[in-house]
């Protein structure tokens, strides 16, 4: 700590500011090099600051850095921080001054400084920020200073009256200070460029990286919208609107990057970029302001001095002109007809001539234009003295066609036809092309052709241009033809005026009737078919609920892809929009509404459903590339909720596999076009067949995996493992020895692990080279000869794995006995089995299956992958876990892994598509190998009777005793264990139940022994007697009576409950072989059997021959809660009921609330005893002065939001200022 000071104390007196350490970089850091060149001088004696011994610079940079190479900003601060901590903070010089003055200079002082405040306010709140108000009121000339002149304008144009003038400036700058700057005045603004540039290089780790990044459209040039998006990336917390208009020395709404930092600028986009948009922003105009306010007298001397002004010498009236009747009229000859000589005279007066110019808009001084073309006042003006080039471009034309532009008009209007030769025929621009081709002219058509064209239609008129051709004088024949178009023109329009004569009456009327029809029967024949669609679309969505569960029910029963009109009209007929015996029309109408319908799809050759209802098959596509999205394919998403591979889902599972993938939108048109039955189930197949059958096969995959680890158990001799727990009840000496022998062998096998990871690296390597001739098991032979070469006792370690080991009961010698079964790897090292568990979980999410893994990882087909590809496979796939020690677990040599020891029936996959791929045929040993894969396959699919543990019948056995002593028969305690008659139960489900029963015995041992590997479980498999009963019992009944409801029934309602005599002559009477004894006891509450203890028997699936209960929604049974016998309590350890469970407080684990939390204050009015007159009095004290935690909470709140946030700061950013808010400030002002 002593150096660091030392240093710090050196480098303030001696060189100045930490943070001019880096400034100079982008990145906000310095490194070594630079640190130790700029700290140079600190490394001599210094005879002016009484240093005598050099500092070490190397040390000091090592203990600052933070990061490697560098020192940070934060470094320096966090010294700064550190070494100024004691120390007392200097007082500023306005603290200094006022010890010495007396309280009323200090009350002055204190005046003059709120003006200051309020003088910036008012600038904020008059021009939005201080840096614009700098720009539009202070300092309008963009001198970057003002004078105290300028500051009393100001006032004086803001009407302040606050505070004088010279006492703002000498608190704002100081006495002896002959000029302001914005830093002077708005010195925040510097301070949001380094909070800029910090949260720039905190965000990107440069400011060159966050230039980089910044999305502007002319870079280094940024829009103020853009500079905000900007801010918002960088979590920039300082007032963006300041900084931008701090930064926008121009007020055009835009900043140039260099302003921010010029070196990084030029590292980024270089010089030219940087002049280009300096350049830019020069041309930008500046943002439109509120103009000040001016008086009528200075108006006027404003217009005096415009007016005054001295004329351009230099402006040519002339091309003004030309160039506006170019714009307006694309040709002065054109614009000459139209406005100037109206009347064909060739030549106009000078009135004629200004109102031509005046009807043009042309602005400018219509006597120096006239001077300018230098005609007397008496004389006319013609097209030639306003356009003399057009004139003579006409005439070049002229002279060029000679005799041949009369042949090809001729032949022009002869090919036209015999109107042309009447009318003129119209030349277009490709053939007026042509033609100057043939004639030889060398200028351009456009120009020529607009000349030509007074009344610019695009074409030429051949009898416009026949009067230019006949007439003998140059000068005339463009007048010529300005008058042949100009009576063109009057014949056109008296033609016009001839049918606009208005009809008489009856005439007028009956066209409009005829008018009227028409419209009325074309707009019948657009909009029928429109109509006809909405009609249909009402009816079959009020009959079925949808038009995708109409299309599958009534239009498209069959399931065709799509629909000729014929099967249309037959599927309108089903769902009762057209009748069996319709009229031919109304099958017309049908027929036009089916070609409607069709008429936006061309590729299509029949109705389709998305010609009807095309939101289903966006709908269909969506939850398709949801589900890939969410699960990494289709199937994966359908063997999640249809683990069992049953082809189908209930609409439950349904719905929540949509709000899983988030695709809720639509999900009952979906239900409607997948359901049309609505049998509450949705088959997969219909969604996507392919994935359907990819979920099949991964079904068996791991149905397969399942039977082949349960055989591995049951040839390890691992069978043991799931049997029950032991009883307990043995003396507790015996329990005593035992786990003093467990714990001895648990440390024995730490250790033996501990030696053989620290010879081998991990336990799969030591396996392999323990047991060679790649052995994954080995027996207690074997494993006793290893032990005993490392030191180890063998029984000791094969007890501390689980393993069984014959002993006598009454030898005290723990190493006294032989191991029994086979050790395998598996049980050696767990871990390796877990790493590959996770291994196929990432490789699921990462590529979906082991076959695309497999083409990326071996691409050329060699079938096996070395340690740095399994190590780069591991690391694409993110996998968590030991890859060295799993490579170690699937590897046979060390060297490599081959593929099918990840999975067998991709790599098979894989060896095809790789021979198919080269071109080669199917290898014969590979097909065989296929064959024998599936044949095995198809055997394991057989179902075979599932073979019961010792320990599982004994369970089976105890449990079916508890249940015939507690409940009386199975069925009546499956009941109990399902009360909300769900018909099915899962796991948790059945092991809540049983537990809630009274049996104290192992739950998961029970289920293991009622389902096996299953995850349901039904009273079929809970009591196969007792479910056999009551299918035979069903059946009867409804054989009898059509209806199981129906015998219960009383004046329509099921509430008829039987006895045990009458219920034996309802099964004598439906003939019921069965004891009826038997049937009463089991469905029998209350001493009566009733409609809701029978009605659990419809929920099930009654398919002939496929009989088995069914999932249901819970509905609560309390039929059943009066017949069931109270809980026992339980007697012991040595009973024969049950044992009382154990209730241990849960543990907490949270932590202590360090803050202390808000208490009510102190009630002073605790010794008055409340009584009928002060009720009121005594509430109203809790209320306002004892609990005031709510109030307590909202001040703390306020108060935090204050130290966050300034005030004044909070009023720029949450109330802007608007300009009709200016104005009306100004109006108060005026006032």
């Amino acid at each position: 700590a002593q150096p660091l000071s030392s240093s710090y104390t050196a480098f303030t007196r001696e060189i100045g500011k930490l943070s001019e350490l880096v400034e100079d970089s982008d990145t906000l850091r310095v490194v070594k090099a630079q640190f130790l060149q700029r700290c140079a001088p600190l490394r001599q004696r210094s005879e002016t600051t009484e240093r005598s011994e050099p500092i070490d610079l190397e040390g000091v940079f090592a203990s600052l850095r933070t990061i490697a190479g560098a020192v940070t900003a934060a470094d320096l601060a966090w010294l700064e921080h550190y070494c100024d901590r004691g120390s007392k903070k200097a007082p500023s010089d306005e603290e200094r001054d006022e010890p010495d003055l007396d309280r009323q200079e200090q009350l002055v002082l204190a005046a003059q400084r709120r003006a200051v405040r309020e003088f910036k306010v008012l600038l904020q709140h008059r021009y939005g920020s201080i840096p614009r108000a700098w720009r539009r009121l202070l300092d309008r000339e963009g001198n970057g200073a003002i004078t105290g002149e300028d500051l009393e304008l100001a006032m004086e144009e803001m009407r302040w009256e606050n505070g004088d003038a010279t006492e703002l400036w000498d608190q704002i700058v100081g006495v002896d200070t002959d000029a302001m700057t914005l830093k002077d005045l708005f010195p925040e603004g510097a301070e949001l460029v380094k909070t800029f540039k910090a949260r720039c290089v905190e965000t990107f780790g440069s400011l060159a990286a966050a230039f980089e990044a910044l999305e502007a459209e002319r870079r280094p040039l940024v829009a103020k919208e853009e500079f905000r998006i900007f801010c918002r990336v960088i979590k920039f917390d300082g007032n963006h609107k300041s900084l931008f208009d701090y930064l926008d020395e121009r007020g055009a709404g835009h900043i140039l990057l260099h302003s921010i930092d010029e070196r990084t600028t030029n590292e980024v986009f270089g010089l030219k970029a940087k002049a280009q948009s300096t350049f830019e922003y020069r041309d930008l105009e500046t943002l439109p302001t509120k103009a000040p306010r001016i008086t009528l007298a200075e108006r006027a001397a404003e217009q005096c001095a415009e007016n005054q002004r001295d004329p351009d010498d230099g402006r040519s009236h002339r091309k003004e002109l030309l160039d506006l009747l170019r714009a307006r009229f694309d040709s002065p000859v054109r614009a000459w007809g139209a406005i100037f000589d109206l009347r064909g005279k060739g030549s106009v007066t000078k009135d004629e001539f200004f109102v031509g110019c005046s009807v043009a808009g042309y602005t400018g001084s219509k006597t120096r234009l006239w001077e300018e073309l230098g005609i007397k006042a008496n004389k006319g003006v013609r097209l030639r003295d306003i356009a003399p080039d057009e004139v003579q471009e006409c005439t070049n034309f002229r002279a060029a066609s000679g005799k041949q532009l009369g042949r090809i008009i001729a032949a022009i209007e002869a090919s036209k036809g015999k109107r042309a030769k009447t009318e003129g025929a119209r030349i277009p621009e490709e053939e007026f092309k042509s033609m100057l081709t043939k004639i030889g002219y060398k200028g351009g058509h456009k120009s020529l052709m607009a000349h030509l064209d007074p009344a610019g239609t695009g074409v030429v008129n051949s009898k416009s241009l026949r009067s230019f051709y006949d007439e003998k004088k140059d000068d005339k024949a463009l007048n010529s033809l300005l008058q042949t178009h100009r009576m063109r023109k009057q014949d056109a329009w008296q033609k016009k005026l001839k049918g606009m004569r208005v009809e008489s009456t009856r005439d007028l009327a009956a066209t409009q009737g005829d008018l009227l029809a028409r419209g009325r029967e074309q707009r019948a024949q657009r909009t029928e078919p429109e109509r006809v669609r909405r009609e249909v679309f009402a009816v079959l969505s009020k009959r079925f609920g949808s038009i995708a569960k109409a299309w599958k029910l009534a239009l498209n029963p069959s399931d065709s892809a799509e629909l000729t009109p014929d099967v249309f009209i037959d599927g309108l007929k089903r769902g009762g929009v057209l009748e069996a015996t319709a009229p031919q029309d109304k099958v017309d109408k049908y027929l036009r509404l089916y070609e409607y319908l069709m008429s936006g799809d061309s590729a299509a050759t029949g109705l389709r459903l998305s010609h009807l209802d095309p939101r289903v098959d966006e709908m269909l596509e969506e939850f398709k590339q949801r589900c890939c999205e969410r699960y990494g394919s289709i199937w994966q998403a359908f063997d999640e909720f249809d683990p069992e591979a049953v082809g189908k889902i209930d609409k439950q599972k349904f719905v929540r596999l949509c709000h899983e993938i988030k695709a809720t939108d639509g999900v009952h048109r979906l239900l409607h076009y997948l359901d049309p039955e609505s049998e509450g189930e949705v088959t997969l197949e219909d969604i996507d067949k392919d994935a359907a059958d990819d979920a099949r096969d991964a079904c068996e995959e791991r149905r397969e995996q399942i039977r082949q680890y349960k055989a591995l158990d049951e040839k390890q001799n691992r069978l043991h493992m799931l049997a029950a727990p032991r009883d307990m009840s043995s003396s507790s000496s015996i329990a005593a020895g035992r786990d003093r022998k467990m714990e001895a062998a648990r440390k024995a096998l730490a250790d033996f692990k501990a030696k053989l990871t620290k010879r081998h690296g991990n336990l799969p390597r030591a396996w392999r080279a323990l047991f060679p001739d790649e052995a994954r098991e080995a027996d207690y032979e074997t494993f006793s000869t290893v032990c005993s070469k490392l030191g180890f006792k063998p029984l000791m370690v094969w007890r501390g794995l689980g393993l069984e080991v014959e002993e006598d009961e009454d030898e005290e010698d723990p190493e006294e006995g032989v191991g029994l079964g086979t050790l395998t790897l598996e049980v050696f090292e767990p871990n390796a089995a877990r790493d590959f568990e996770e291994l196929k979980r990432r490789v699921e999410e990462r590529w979906g299956s082991f076959l695309i893994a497999f083409a990326d990882l071996d691409p050329e087909g060699a079938l096996e992958v070395s340690a740095r590809q399994f190590a780069a496979f591991c690391g694409e796939c993110q996998f968590r876990r030991n890859e060295r020690r799993l490579f170690d677990y699937l590897s046979l040599d060390g060297e490599t892994v081959q593929l099918k020891a990840l999975d067998k029936r991709s790599v098979r996959r894989h060896k095809r598509r790789q021979r198919r791929r080269k071109g080669l045929p199917p290898d014969s040993e590979e097909e065989e190998e296929e064959e024998g894969a599936e044949a095995d396959a198809e055997d394991d699919g057989e179902e075979k009777p599932r073979v019961l543990s010792p320990q599982e019948e004994d369970c089976l056995r105890r449990f079916g005793d508890f249940c015939l002593r507690r409940f009386g028969s199975r069925a009546r305690a499956w009941r109990a264990i399902d009360p909300n008659a769900i018909g099915v139960l899962r796991k948790q489900e059945f092991l809540k139940a049983v537990a809630a029963t009274g049996y104290a015995g192992g739950q998961t041992n029970l289920w293991s022994a009622l389902v096996g590997d299953g995850n349901r479980l039904s009273l079929q498999e809970f009591d196969p007697e007792g479910f056999e009963t009551l299918v035979a019992f069903r059946h009867a009944m409804v054989a009898k009576f059509s209806d199981l409801k129906r015998p219960f029934e009383e004046q329509g309602q099921p509430t008829k409950r039987f006895s045990y005599e009458a219920f034996s002559k309802l099964c004598r009477r439906a003939s019921v072989t069965l004891p009826s004894q038997k049937l009463f006891a089991m469905l029998a509450a209350r001493d009566a059997v009733g409609w809701s203890e029978i009605r659990f028997l419809e929920g099930w699936d009654w398919r002939a021959g496929k009989e088995r209960p069914k999932r249901q929604q819970p509905t609560r049974d309390t039929s059943l809660s009066a017949s069931l016998p109270p809980r026992v309590a339980g007697q012991g350890s040595l009973g024969m009921d049950m044992r009382p469970r154990v209730v241990v407080p849960p543990r907490s684990v949270s932590l202590p609330a360090l803050p202390s939390p808000i208490r009510a204050t102190w009630n002073d009015r605790h010794q008055v005893a409340d009584h009928a007159g002060n009720k009121d009095e005594q509430m109203l004290h809790q209320v306002c002065y004892v609990r005031t935690q709510a109030a307590e909470r909202c001040r703390r709140r306020v108060a935090q939001q204050l130290r966050e946030i300034p005030t004044a700061q909070w009023i720029a950013e949450n109330i802007p200022v608007s300009d009709d808010e200016d104005d009306e400030y100004d109006d108060d002002d005026d006032v």
